[in-house]
């Protein structure tokens, strides 16, 4: 109680407090999907990775009686839903909310809430349905040979996977938490999609960051531009056009929360990897060293990039608080999603022992005292005793969408979000919540 009365006059961060108990017992029966109640928009995304970070903390605490109202509300959406996983998809975002099925599976599984024989059952089917979808998704939506070719005469952007049907021959930071790190999951379970053995699978999904990293790496701002296109000329309003520059068909700026999905991609892939020990296998050995490897330059170039003062991001990593674009009447500012996103990066790749302790562990225990500081609210009036605010409610590139600084900061479909608590600040904040957990847990322990 005294954690609850702190926080309601003062916002103050206390290091005991369990944040991920407090947001969710106020915020995960009443959160939007962008603009929409969640209970409004069946499967989706928003509200997948809202439930894939809510049975992650069931999990993470054993002890907490009130998990088990958490576990029903995961239970219900996943036994509602298994069905709507698409087995023929147009977008990798939908695909996202599948990831939920695993930590539901063994929950379910181990019998901590009671036998639930029908809930197993449907994450069975909702994971057969997604291994299904990929190798659907493979077969249907990745840059051809002829178009490799014809983009820089080589085939080594065959096989990429584009970001969504209607976005041909288009990879995106983003994307890469949407389809190849659920691929990964999904071969660490087993799930093995049709038309190529597991090692080959693997081979593929280390592939999409081997793309995306050649082209969207930056390697003077060390940061990750948000997209490119393997077909420039059919993307002109956002993609360079310079054929002799090496960011040929990349986009211009670096967008936070595409970053953080790309760090975050790669945390759970390396952590499927060892989990296999596929790593191991022939030819596999490299491609988790690459992979680790774009984990460490990433993680020192954000690392780069934090808000001394709050300990957070901005919208735009390049830029600092205040900066203000030609032609737009608002200015960059601390984000909460892409927050979020990379504070549970950084404390969960260091539970992973993916980066060193001490030169991480402050930056994230800084990040998350900020996420509370300058986020967390019970001031916004949504009927919820708290809410998260100061997330961009969306972003991407298209033929009216130029991607550069003006548009991230004034664009009409990029609103900062201050009077509700959305579904993509909610997840990712529990996510960071949930690995700020362990590791203090496991800091007590270790010390009695």
């Amino acid at each position: 109680m005294l954690n609850l009365l702190l926080l309601h006059f003062a916002l103050l961060f206390q290091p005991a407090a369990n944040y991920a108990e407090l947001v969710l017992n106020s915020c995960l029966s009443n959160y939007r999907c962008n603009t929409k109640p969640a209970s409004s928009v069946g499967l989706d995304y928003v509200s997948g990775l809202v439930m894939k970070a809510t049975v992650e903390a069931v999990q993470a605490q054993p002890d907490n009686q009130g998990a088990e109202n958490w576990y029903r509300e995961v239970r219900d959406y996943g036994n509602a839903y298994w069905s709507a996983v698409p087995e023929q998809p147009k977008d990798l975002d939908i695909l996202n909310a599948c990831k939920l099925y695993f930590g539901l599976r063994d929950v379910a599984v181990s019998g901590r809430f009671g036998s639930d024989t029908k809930t197993v059952a449907a994450c069975d089917s909702a994971l057969g349905r997604a291994a299904r979808a990929l190798a659907y998704y493979d077969r249907t939506y990745r840059i051809s040979d002829s178009v490799s070719l014809a983009y820089d005469g080589s085939l080594f952007y065959s096989g990429g996977w584009w970001h969504k049907g209607k976005y041909v021959n288009e990879m995106w930071c983003d994307g890469q938490y949407m389809g190849p790190a659920l691929l990964a999951q999904l071969l660490a379970r087993g799930y093995v999609p049709e038309g190529r053995t597991a090692d080959e699978w693997w081979q593929l999904l280390v592939h999409q960051f081997d793309i995306t990293w050649y082209q969207l790496w930056n390697p003077y701002d060390r940061l990750l531009y948000h997209a490119f296109s393997a077909s420039p000329e059919s993307d002109a309003a956002w993609a360079d056009l310079d054929s002799a520059a090496w960011h040929y068909g990349t986009s211009s700026e670096y967008w936070s929360r595409a970053v953080g999905w790309y760090m975050l991609a790669l945390v759970d892939v390396l952590e499927a990897m060892e989990q296999t020990g596929v790593s191991t296998r022939h030819g596999l050995t490299l491609a988790r060293e690459r992979l680790t490897f774009y984990l460490r330059r990433l993680a020192a170039g954000v690392a780069a990039r934090q808000d001394a003062a709050s300990g957070c991001w901005t919208q735009l990593l390049q830029y600092p608080v205040g900066y203000q674009p030609e032609g737009c009447d608002k200015s960059n500012y601390l984000e909460a999603s892409g927050s979020a996103l990379f504070t549970a990066c950084y404390l969960k790749a260091l539970r992973l022992h993916l980066l060193p302790d001490g030169v991480y562990r402050p930056l994230a225990e800084r990040a998350f005292r900020g996420l509370v500081e300058q986020f967390l609210t019970d001031e916004v009036g949504d009927g919820n005793r708290l809410a998260l605010v100061h997330s961009c409610a969306s972003a991407g590139l298209s033929d009216t969408r130029k991607g550069d600084a003006a548009y991230y900061l004034c664009g009409k479909d990029v609103t900062q979000i201050n009077d509700y608590t959305e579904g993509k600040i909610l997840g990712a904040f529990v996510m960071a919540a949930t690995e700020y957990f362990l590791s203090a847990t496991e800091y007590t322990n270790a010390h009695h």
